[in-house]
């Protein structure tokens, strides 16, 4: 069944998941015979054709064509040029707290009123200067470069994939303790609240070491609904959904538990979900577990699509079709209400055809050399899988499409993806790739993606 999905896949041009799907047929006959004799096998040729393949191959474009618009939509990517300024230069980084904010913007002479709105960027990480503690805003409408604004206030944690929640004007940075920094757009200055739990609870009860990292967050109804996460990084994850009242500065648990509790009746622990909210739903996709005892190779990646109901305070398993991304975590994403259409790109997943798993195997040992053609190739896997593929998810069909482009932005994970409403434009920011044990960030480039 597994390489018949590999050939749809394949001729359709989505590459990943059609190495996600012979993936889980050699895992399938690993597991079954558990025997040498798999090598031989006619699907370990199919397999071996993507052990040194990108997604997308820059060799294979002229097989990523438009044929079914059922499954794909047309899309172009483009890379912006914003103004370089003598006096402000960004450092490229992972992981900041970003926020798109309509309304008016200081420029470096004046105060105007924008059609389109700002872009705010706060924090993170660098590969040379580990953590950040600066902020930016630049005008989405003229990209007239990068201006510094207040940074995080003192004794804040340092800020890791920790999304700002735009608010009347503010934007409210959670980062797992019951003291919340809030940003004022107008006057750009940076001020804090107490929250606490409204069944009066310690606040270490539902987070014990009371910060969170790669977690989902958005606003709805003056409400902050926070999801999943890490403590830290050996974490294997959170399935908590629990939410802020702005107004109150009350705290709302709805669904799991800060231990590790099975419970098929939820959306499974996770950090780095993709998530959006349309309508009065939440939904969440894709991200990772961590498995401390298998390395951070063979992190647990997701591809189920959960929602949860902001009324009833439910959620439910959805089922969908189409054409989607291949299991990954670290994806960008975003909801773009113009399109009806909630957006990931790129991210990273695990070792291809499970060679991280295969080289435990001491009857496959002997036979690296098969199915392996280089060392090069045998680090890549240990590493793991950085994309470039674009995707939309239809809700009212629950239908993924596959976004056809001829160019693309750089392989990568850990990007920011966001969309200004008042413009109906998507953009993609930052990010990093691993070409060592040691990340390497993305030049701070700007690119817009379009469809038609």
């Amino acid at each position: 069944m597994m390489m018949r999905w590999e050939n749809v896949l394949w001729k359709l041009g989505n590459t990943s998941a059609a190495h996600a799907a012979i993936t889980e047929a050699v895992n399938h006959r690993a597991s079954v015979f558990q025997t040498s004799h798999i090598l031989e096998a006619e699907i370990m040729g199919s397999a071996r054709k993507y052990m040194d393949m990108r997604h997308p191959d820059p060799r294979n474009l002229d097989g990523i064509r438009f044929i079914n618009s059922d499954l794909q939509i047309r899309g172009a990517w483009k890379k912006l040029r914003v103004a370089s300024t003598s006096t402000a230069l960004l450092t490229p980084r992972i992981g900041p707290s970003i926020a798109v904010y309509n309304g008016k913007f200081k420029g470096y002479t004046r105060i105007i009123y924008l059609s389109s709105g700002c872009l705010y960027v706060f924090g993170g990480e660098h590969s040379d200067t580990s953590v950040l503690v600066d902020g930016w805003v630049l005008n989405l409408r003229d990209f007239d470069g990068w201006r510094p604004v207040a940074g995080p206030p003192p004794r804040t944690p340092p800020i890791y994939h920790q999304p700002l929640i735009v608010h009347e004007g503010k934007g409210y940075l959670f980062q797992g303790q019951n003291t919340v920094r809030v940003f004022d757009f107008d006057s750009e200055r940076w001020n804090e609240v107490t929250t606490q739990l409204r069944n009066g609870d310690p606040w270490r009860k539902l987070i014990p070491k009371n910060y969170l990292i790669a977690f989902a967050a958005h606003l709805y109804n003056d409400k902050i609904y926070v999801f999943g996460g890490r403590e830290e990084w050996g974490e294997y994850g959170r399935n908590v959904m629990m939410s802020l009242d702005i107004k109150t500065l009350l705290w709302d648990v709805w669904s799991g538990t800060p231990g590790i509790k099975g419970d098929v009746t939820i959306a499974g622990p996770r950090a780095y979900a993709c998530s959006w909210i349309e309508g009065d739903k939440f939904y969440v996709t894709l991200g990772s577990a961590k498995r401390k005892d298998r390395g951070p190779a063979a992190d647990y990646t997701y591809l189920d699509i959960w929602s949860f109901d902001l009324v009833a305070h439910k959620w439910t398993e959805e089922k969908f079709s189409g054409n989607g991304p291949s299991f990954r975590t670290q994806s960008a994403y975003t909801f773009n209400a113009a399109w009806n259409k909630a957006l990931i790109f790129g991210g990273t997943h695990r070792a291809p055809v499970s060679i991280y798993d295969i080289l435990h195997y001491s009857f496959f040992v002997g036979y690296n050399a098969k199915i392996l053609g280089s060392q090069p190739e045998i680090n890549a896997t240990v590493l793991g899988i950085y994309l470039a593929d674009t995707f939309a998810w239809c809700s009212q069909n629950k239908r993924w499409l596959h976004v056809i482009t001829k160019g693309f932005p750089t392989y990568r994970s850990c990007a920011e993806m966001f969309t200004d409403s008042s413009a109906g434009r998507t953009y993609l920011f930052g990010g990093c790739k691993f070409s060592s044990p040691k990340p390497d960030p993305i030049l701070s480039e700007l690119i817009r993606i379009v469809f038609g």
